[in-house]
């Protein structure tokens, strides 16, 4: 739209009629008192700049746009070219105020040097929209008789008093709320106080009640075990014959004290769990040994139309704690034969890529989804009729998984309500020569130790076992202060870390270690259950893990980091967002040092910059497909990058020919974690022998 007021500047009276008209106008277009107080001030702060330095000037006011959001425009032009003077430094102080009161100002100058400011405005939600004749009639009120000086003035001198008791109340507002705040944080230093000193108190009571558990099941087990070898002797009929009716009653009182002693048995061994005095003995077994003995122990268990199945894989070995396995097991089949009134109990055991798989299935009474996560929080049972007839202690399930954690494992369960669980442990099965040579297992076992740092004793018995499995030696800490206190004793080989700490700050630990030159070298492993994998990174982590923790995430690229190889570099390469969020979520903490590109023409920058290791390369791209890509790369000796084609396109006998020189081809259909691993790491040593 054009113009909606000129307004010239030639003596002083002019700047007090700038500024009347400017405060009509901006009334006129619905701008609040004090937004029409601001708009005025900053033309007529701007109009005597032009005055005293530009010999005079024009002042237009026009509005912007014509749709909401619209915006009043006010610009300045000097008359003349300006001379440098004493004035020069109160007009920059104008502009400086005017800049404060707009939404913007913009200096700028013709080419004769002639200044032209530029103030904006935006015009209040609510107010309606400015047509062409709205604009006419808001020009001719806002050119109407103006005030005199000394009207103007004294109109100045009200805004000023108005603006004054204003700010007065504000000030008052603030510092009452100030006060209110100050208040408040003493009630929250206060209730922090209140809740160190509850959390203390739990870890007390916690620590009570884990030796409590402990003493008392020690005292239990003697006159349990009083019990059973009494009933036995009663049994066996050693002093005579029993009546049939004191048999029954000796066979009831057996089988109380086995179930009480079977409650103790876990109570203990969850508070030893949980002290972190629990003790895991790894040794070489045949799975089959183990399995063959459970099927003796349930066979006479099994009753009415259940059948009971139980695998024995041939020449299957294992390097584990074979007491602590067969625990979980037991407590699988055990529930098992509770729940399951007719059909079949199966044991089945399955291998790959070094993992154990124990698969526990039964055609039972089955288990809501809502409840198996809670199936294995201590105490908790499902309601249901079948279970209040077999009531039991809600502790084998929360010990198991505690126990397969211990020994490098995890539980996964299956079930569905009327039709059956399966409760699986996988388990590595110990035998994986992880050092890839002997002369690298030498070195490693000459390293200083690893320095595990982490307060909880579980998670601590978890990763020293991982270690030690793998023949690295470890030095345990549970606090930072202790930690600090071992590195500065002995540098170690690498840092285990956890974040999460009831005491002190461990992102400030990784800092002090990564910034100081004596430790900066040392391989740091951030280790928690919190998604901060860029921040660890960012800090100088040179590893990120998360928990639950898996043998291959921690100890495999722990080894890599002793024997000082660096992080595999993998450009992935795709404009889909999702596909490159999955491949993401995919290597979180594999040890892979990531880059993502959504087109060529970045990732080629990329690699220019840094060469990559391997590249996860898409076929599909709006600038140029991956074919091309593919071929660019072969072209140039010094970029001859391993590359794997990870794309949704179906492939044919042509397009294959066309890729014959990428090193695998992989579906994102079915894309798995480990396998997408294995290609990587096959990919990058491929490589490396290439380029040697």
């Amino acid at each position: 739209m054009g113009p909606l007021l000129t307004t010239l500047i030639k003596q002083e009276t002019d700047v007090v009629r700038a500024r009347q008209q400017a405060r009509r106008v901006a009334s006129l277009l619905g701008f609040e008192s004090q937004d029409q107080v601001r708009i005025a001030t900053a033309v007529s702060e701007i109009a005597r700049g032009a005055l005293d330095y530009g010999k005079g000037g024009t002042i237009v006011f026009a509005v912007e746009g014509q749709t909401r959001p619209q915006s009043l425009v006010m610009t300045v032009t000097d008359a003349e070219k300006g001379r440098r003077r004493r004035g020069e430094a109160d007009r920059e102080a104008g502009r400086l105020g005017a800049r404060r009161l707009m939404d913007k100002v913009e200096v700028v100058s013709s080419r004769e040097g002639v200044a032209v400011v530029r103030m904006r405005k935006r015009l209040p939600r609510d107010a309606s929209v400015v047509s062409a004749r709205t604009m006419s009639r808001i020009a001719e009120v806002a050119e109407g008789e103006a005030s005199s000086p000394m009207e103007e003035l004294g109109r100045q001198n009200r805004e000023l008093m108005h603006t004054l008791a204003e700010n007065r109340q504000q000030n008052e507002a603030v510092l009452q709320l100030n006060q209110e705040l100050q208040e408040t944080n003493r009630g929250v230093v206060a209730l922090y106080a209140e809740l160190d000193e509850k959390a203390a108190s739990l870890r007390r009571a916690d620590e009570l009640k884990s030796r409590f558990l402990s003493d008392m099941s020690h005292e239990f087990r003697t006159p349990l075990n009083a019990i059973l070898a009494l009933s036995r002797l009663l049994l066996d009929k050693t002093d005579g014959p029993l009546s049939n009716e004191q048999e029954r009653q000796v066979v009831y009182i057996r089988r109380a004290a086995e179930s009480l002693s079977d409650l103790v048995n876990d109570l203990l061994d969850l508070a030893k769990v949980e002290s972190g005095k629990i003790e895991i003995h790894r040794r070489q077994f045949e799975v089959a040994d183990l399995t063959s003995a459970l099927r003796g122990m349930f066979r006479p268990l099994v009753i009415g139309d259940v059948a009971l199945s139980v695998e024995d894989p041939p020449g299957l070995r294992i390097v584990s704690d074979e007491a602590k396995l067969s625990q979980i097991l037991r407590n699988f089949l055990s529930n098992a034969v509770k729940f399951t009134e007719q059909g079949e109990i199966r044991l089945a055991v399955s291998e790959r890529d070094g993992l154990l798989r124990f698969d526990v299935t039964d055609t039972g009474i089955g288990i809501g989804e809502k409840d198996i996560e809670r199936i294995f929080e201590d105490y908790v049972q499902v309601d249901t009729p079948r279970q209040r007839r077999v009531r039991g202690t809600g502790l084998g399930l929360p010990l198991s998984k505690k126990l397969a954690e211990l020994i490098g494992g995890r539980i996964e369960v299956t079930s569905e309500v009327g039709k059956g669980s399966t409760f699986s442990v996988i388990v590595p099965d110990g035998l994986t020569q992880l050092p890839e040579t002997a002369e690298d297992a030498a070195t490693i076992a000459s390293l200083p130790p690893v320095l595990v740092v982490e307060d909880e004793h579980a998670d601590l018995l978890v990763a020293t076992s991982l270690l030690e499995a793998a023949s690295i030696r470890t030095r345990q800490t549970r606090t930072l202060d202790e930690a600090r206190a071992a590195v500065a004793a002995e540098r170690p080989a690498a840092i285990v870390l956890d974040i999460r700490f009831d005491e002190g700050d461990a992102w400030t630990f990784l800092k002090e270690v990564k910034s100081s030159p004596e430790t900066g070298t040392i391989p740091v492993v951030v280790m928690t259950a919190t998604d901060d994998e860029t921040y660890a990174l960012d800090l100088g982590a040179d590893l990120f893990v998360k928990k639950p923790v898996e043998r291959r995430s921690l100890v495999r690229s722990l080894l890599r980091l002793l024997n000082r190889k660096p992080a595999l570099r993998v450009l992935h390469v795709d404009d889909d967002e999702a596909a490159r969020y999955a491949v993401a979520q995919i290597l979180f903490g594999a040890g892979r040092k990531l880059r993502q590109a959504s087109s060529v023409n970045e990732a080629m920058q990329m690699i220019q910059r840094e060469a990559p290791d391997v590249i996860l390369l898409d076929l599909n791209f709006p600038d140029e497909d991956g074919y091309a890509m593919l071929s660019r790369l072969q072209d140039d000796p010094s970029h001859r990058i391993p590359v794997i084609m990870l794309t949704s396109a179906i492939i044919d006998d042509v397009a294959r020919q066309r890729l014959s020189t990428a090193f695998s081809i992989m579906s994102k259909r079915d894309l798995q974690r480990d396998t997408l691993l294995d290609s990587i790491d096959a990919a990058a040593a491929i490589g490396r022998g290439a380029k040697s």
